[in-house]
């Protein structure tokens, strides 16, 4: 990929309003999040936090909502 390819795709980004019910396989969750450990962030600070919630979780509804109260807190 040529740089201007990446460029371009940045260009473009949209958000997603659309979503399909395939599962997001683990081996691409696990590169995506390998791919935002990487990105630079500010004076190195690192202050994300990721939580991988299942869709065929049984409390997937619980913990979301658990995570947005802390998060609005």
């Amino acid at each position: 990929m040529k740089p201007q390819d990446i460029l371009q795709i940045i260009k473009n980004r949209r958000n997603t309003k659309q979503f399909s019910e395939k599962e997001v396989e683990n081996s691409d969750i696990n590169m995506i999040l390998e791919s935002a450990i990487w990105a630079p962030n500010h004076r190195n600070t690192e202050p994300w936090r990721f939580v991988v919630i299942p869709k065929s979780s049984p409390n997937k509804n619980h913990i979301s909502n658990g995570l947005i109260n802390v998060q609005e807190s």
